[in-house]
């Protein structure tokens, strides 16, 4: 919150109770601040917030530089790449620059993706952590489908990834609703990813579309 207060040049006080003193926020996207000057950040940024103040026909203003740092942090995948069983199992996708996954109930047809973050840079307790991902369901005249975020098991790399030596897959973190329109979507995962920083540190997860929801393999691209 911030105080207002005045001193003449001789240095002593002036008494404001008369004063008509007016805040304001030179960008409300990133600090509000209300009539009785407190400021309430909203968006990360920096701005500037000011008290205006008339009295006796003078009027003064003071300025305030304002800071709001969320205090996030980005963590990248190490390693990400797609499989695809049947004939296809024993292929490597990790070149590939979109990751796919269909759950289909036809062989050679299916397809999972994974992905691997580290948190060796992460010092500190994690209060929040989601996934960000670009997808959408491309698989011809479908909409929508549903994309889970599952835990996975074991260790593994992006170069030599197939359907035959994936990770374990084992429970189901989250899911979203995807169209056939690439769009953000930030998926909660906290309590996993707690569970993780507090064990080795690597995240290990499996992005599959859920035929349990939506009765139908339906491919859907990340990326």
């Amino acid at each position: 919150q911030l105080t207002v207060s005045a001193k003449m040049r001789s240095g002593a006080p002036v008494d404001l109770s008369q004063a008509t003193v007016e805040f304001a926020t030179a960008d409300p996207s990133v600090a509000s601040i209300d009539s009785q000057g407190v400021v309430t950040g909203v968006g990360q940024g920096e701005t500037k917030v000011w008290a205006e103040v008339t009295l006796n026909g003078h009027t003064k203003l003071a300025v305030v530089p304002v800071t709001v740092d969320d205090n996030s942090v980005i963590v990248y995948p190490t390693d990400d790449a797609h499989v695809r069983d049947g004939i296809y199992a024993n292929d490597n996708y990790g070149n590939y620059q979109q990751l796919e996954t269909k759950n289909d109930n036809t062989t050679d047809y299916t397809r999972q993706a994974f992905m691997k973050f580290r948190l060796d840079d992460v010092d500190f307790p994690i209060d929040s952590a989601k996934l960000l991902v670009s997808a959408a369901v491309t698989e011809p005249g479908q909409t929508e489908a549903t994309l889970g975020v599952y835990a996975a098991e074991g260790d593994w790399s992006e170069s030599t990834l197939n359907y035959n030596n994936r990770p374990q897959v084992t429970e189901l973190l989250n899911s979203v609703a995807v169209t056939n329109q690439f769009a953000w979507h930030e998926i909660d995962i906290t309590p996993y990813v707690q569970e993780r920083q507090a064990a080795d540190g690597v995240v290990n997860l499996s992005l599959h579309q859920r035929r349990d929801v939506d009765g139908t393999g339906k491919m859907i691209k990340i990326g």
